[in-house]
């Protein structure tokens, strides 16, 4: 039975602020929430004619270094948000370690907010909680008569299938990432250019010498400080695993990374397949294991945290010559002279050939904007929600406030993409306004106008750098905010496309029936955590992955906790 406990105003002060410090942020004392009065115009500012309260469980995105709190008083996006609805928040902020864990938490005590932001709900979390009563079902609040919704649903009509549950009702609203370096993230490393060049070492294109190139930092001062402390490869563990383990996995076999439901289950003429199960999966384990046991891997990866690696990446004397996560920004400042010298590795050759790391082509649209049976005014929520998708408000949340972090293209410039250019950056994202925005945790519909908008110069210098590892660019490039924003990581992500994955290995959103998305959620709960130990397990040799009796235990240890069973359940919805 639910039983109703809300964190309200009253108790933000004394008690949110003390456990929300741990998570760089607490709940601003707004006073108890109000209802709106008199009519509202759609688009019209401000929504409500009365100050509103509205309590959101907001998750981080996981960029410290430029927000610590969302308070009003603290946080200048907060302040514009507040200030231009009327609008005020009662936060419950998700810290980007636990935000999963923690929302959890609340929705199974019924101490969940009105509204919640976040990325961690996936497909078959909405049709169970919509099935519980939890969402509500927005359409009778009339979505599309908003102005920035309809154009966003009219952009991405696969909104729809993402978005609406089994009984064919709208339960979330979206976020959008329409990015290259989004669909290609689902694997990557990063090796330090510098060290190659001075050792007259080209970028390692198999995986005969990518381990020669480990194994020659290991044992050579590369850095020239007089001591043995070159790490060859290390990566973040607590958050990427699955990241690391696709990416030496692809050399082997074209291994899908699909969120947390889909990793390692892939389509085979529309057969559902258990990759994590294959011969060649065996294979890439094997190597990896070679890896560690020569020392070519940080043992303490496997339990790294993102700041455990940044001081690493970011070390005085550079000590990191490859590192395997897919977000480089995240453990080096962009921009810096020692982001920029971390170059993309290509995908490696192997003995399945080279495969591109991307995730799912679905992955572009996510249910982020859900709102609960607790919000006093869906409609509002829906207006709000409306209102953070105006471009200018998207821009002003993802980077900083317009005249100090962008501002409007200069008439007749080009973007990246060559086309009309929409908007000027003035800061690179990484090193945007402290306090000046929600990060990348507000819903953006970030478009083609949004990615491929930003007004470009210098895109030969750009191109040459990239290609040619031009390190002679890096400084004049530093300087290039087209390039330290979009420039970078379009150009570097569009190298990957020669050994894109086909869509038609991946699984697509699918509309389980409530029973079937009850029992793979059970499923996964159990089973996801099992591939993870039990992988790592064999990399670092608790078990061995040269004994045929520790893989068939594996293999059977899948089964027991659902593996064949989930993958049953999934192929009954391929058409």
């Amino acid at each position: 039975m639910k039983r109703k406990n809300y964190w309200t105003a009253v108790l933000a002060a004394a008690l949110a602020c003390l456990w929300m410090v741990s998570l760089g942020a607490c709940k601003k004392d707004s006073g108890a929430a109000v209802s709106s009065s008199g009519p509202r115009v759609r688009g019209s500012l401000p929504l409500v004619d009365t100050k509103t309260t509205i309590s959101v469980f907001l998750g981080e995105s996981g960029n410290a270094n430029v927000v610590s709190s969302f308070a009003y008083a603290d946080n200048l996006f907060t302040k514009k948000v507040t200030d231009d609805t009327g609008i005020e928040f009662n936060f419950t902020i998700g810290s980007i370690a636990n935000k999963r864990e923690q929302l959890n938490v609340l929705l199974s005590a019924d101490n969940y907010p009105e509204i919640l932001i976040t990325d961690t709900l996936g497909y078959s979390e909405l049709v169970y909680y919509a099935g519980q009563g939890i969402l509500k079902a927005l359409d009778e609040y009339d979505p599309f008569g908003y102005p920035n919704i309809k154009s966003a649903f009219d952009e991405y009509p696969a909104m729809n299938e993402k978005l609406r549950s089994n009984d064919g009702k709208l339960y979330a609203l979206p976020s959008v990432n329409d990015c290259l370096h989004c669909i290609y993230s689902g694997g990557r490393m990063w090796y330090y250019l510098p060290w190659a060049q001075a050792n007259n070492r080209k970028m390692p294109e198999t995986l005969d010498e990518f381990t020669e190139y480990l194994r020659f930092i290991k044992n050579t001062d590369i850095n020239g400080n007089g001591r043995r402390d070159e790490i060859p490869l290390a990566f973040e563990g607590k958050n990427w695993l699955p990241h690391f383990i696709a990416t030496l996995s692809k050399p082997f076999m074209p291994f899908v990374l699909s969120g947390d439901t889909y990793f390692g289950l892939a389509l085979d003429n529309n057969k559902v397949t258990e990759q994590y199960k294959d011969p060649r999966f065996r294979e890439a384990l094997k190597y990896m294991t070679s890896l560690y046991s020569e020392g070519l891997i940080l043992a303490d990866s496997f339990s790294m945290t993102e700041d455990q690696l940044r001081a690493i990446a970011t070390s005085d004397t550079p000590i990191l010559g490859v590192l395997g996560s897919p977000w480089k920004n995240n453990y080096t400042v962009n921009p810096s002279v020692r982001f920029l010298e971390y170059f993309e590795l290509r995908p490696l050759e192997g003995p399945g050939g080279r495969h591109a790391n991307n995730q799912d082509p679905w992955s572009v649209i996510t249910g982020s904007y859900f709102i609960t049976d607790k919000a006093k005014d869906p409609e509002l929520a829906v207006a709000l929600y409306d209102y953070f998708i105006n471009f200018d408000v998207e821009l002003d949340s993802y980077i900083g406030p317009k005249g100090v972090a962008w501002e409007d293209a200069s008439p007749g410039t080009l973007s990246i993409l060559n086309l009309p250019a929409s908007h000027r950056m003035l800061a690179s994202y990484g090193s945007q306004p402290f306090n000046a925005t929600w990060d990348q945790a507000a819903p953006m519909i970030r478009n083609k106008r949004f990615r491929g908008g930003e007004e470009a110069s210098g895109v030969p210098d750009m191109v040459d750098f990239l290609t040619n590892n031009n390190l002679s660019l890096l400084e004049p490039l530093l300087q290039n905010m087209s390039f330290t924003n979009e420039g970078f990581w379009y150009l570097t992500s569009a190298m990957n496309e020669d050994w894109a994955l086909p869509q038609s290995i991946f699984i697509p959103p699918l509309a389980f029936n409530d029973d079937d998305n009850a029992r793979i959620s059970d499923i996964n709960a159990v089973l996801k955590p099992y591939k993870e130990q039990a992988i790592v397990e064999f990399i670092t040799g608790r078990r061995n992955i040269n004994s045929d009796s520790d893989w068939n235990t594996y293999l059977s240890e899948l089964d027991r906790n659902g593996s064949a069973e989930m993958a049953g359940l999934i192929q009954k919805y391929i058409k």
